[in-house]
């Protein structure tokens, strides 16, 4: 936080991408006829939500929105909109997972970052926190990350290896930092994508991890929730 707060001469503007084309196959009849980016908390579209952030970000240049599942309700949605940046419509023909629509985006510059963000968030994290901190770690990826505890309904056996006892939880808590569906990646990572290929975002990153570029991780302590099951919305 130290770091983010004293180097903001470091950030460099980005490209957003919000993936919003995916089926919302969780979510059951909810999504039979309307896309998940459009179904609505406290009024609004989750989208929106989406949206509200990234126009509290400084450090933003333009906008991609990949549709694909009934896209032309979100597209006209996206249109009926007005934006402090220019924002672009990418329809996926075919579905090309949670990354792939990265590899749609013309880059014209080669040092280029790209924020990645899912339409189904709802969150008040700090985007320009993120962009910096990013910058200032040298990263080639940052991924986001949030606390997830879930509590295990049984005793749990703790062992060494040789299968002596070591200890017994009862119903313990365990706690885990989870993909918060938020990365910001750099030319690089886009460069592994080929164009108009399918691949998903854990792929993506850990084909990264293989060709030695520098991935981090940045806690989000702000509110965040992601919207995947019906008792989610």
């Amino acid at each position: 936080n130290i770091l983010v707060a004293n180097n903001n001469i470091h950030t460099k503007k980005v490209s957003v991408l919000i993936m919003a084309g995916g089926f919302g196959k969780r979510l059951g009849n909810i999504t039979k006829d309307t896309p998940k980016p459009l179904l609505k908390k406290n009024g609004k579209p989750l989208i929106d939500h989406v949206l509200n952030i990234l126009k509290k970000s400084n450090n933003i240049e333009e906008v991609f929105i990949s549709t694909h599942y009934l896209a032309d309700l979100l597209e006209e949605h996206i249109k009926s909109k007005k934006y402090n940046v220019p924002v672009n419509i990418i329809r996926e023909e075919k579905p090309l997972g949670t990354a792939g629509a990265l590899s749609l985006i013309n880059a014209d510059k080669e040092n280029k970052n790209y924020l990645v963000i899912n339409a189904d968030l709802i969150t008040n994290v700090d985007i320009d926190s993120l962009i910096t901190f990013h910058g200032l770690s040298l990263n080639d990826a940052t991924i986001a990350v949030a606390s997830y505890s879930y509590k295990v309904p049984y005793g749990v056996i703790e062992y060494s290896s040789d299968g002596t006892f070591l200890e017994l939880l009862e119903k313990p808590d365990i706690k885990k930092y989870v993909a918060a569906g938020i990365y910001v990646l750099s030319a690089k990572f886009k460069d592994l994508i080929p164009y108009n290929s399918v691949i998903d975002m854990p792929e993506l990153i850990n084909n990264g991890k293989k060709a030695r570029l520098n991935i981090g991780v940045f806690p989000i302590h702000e509110h965040w929730s992601d919207i995947g099951r019906p008792e989610d919305l």
